[in-house]
């Protein structure tokens, strides 16, 4: 199992942080956004990460959770309205 996860990890490596990646995406959807709304998705992924890493489980903010669901919901939207590409 490690084998394949180091062997996975090596072959991302050249990729761009998934945070470039997002921005990328919300610039060729033309997805409105604010950077308070990356922020939280940003910080519910540290939650997301902790938990899975065995690390301190508490809840998120709920004001995070809404900005976080808001831009999740306009990114699906504008690409389902746009057309191809990921998100």
């Amino acid at each position: 199992d490690q084998r394949e996860r180091l062997a996975d990890v090596i072959g991302r490596a050249n990729e761009p942080p998934l945070l470039a990646k997002i921005r990328a995406s919300l610039a060729e959807y033309e997805v409105p956004h604010s950077e308070d709304e990356l922020g939280a998705l940003w910080r519910l992924r540290k939650f997301r990460n902790y938990a899975q890493h065995g690390k301190v489980r508490k809840s998120p903010d709920e004001s995070d959770l809404d900005l976080a669901k808001g831009l999740v919901n306009r990114m699906l939207c504008f690409r389902a309205w746009r057309g191809g590409g990921s998100v």
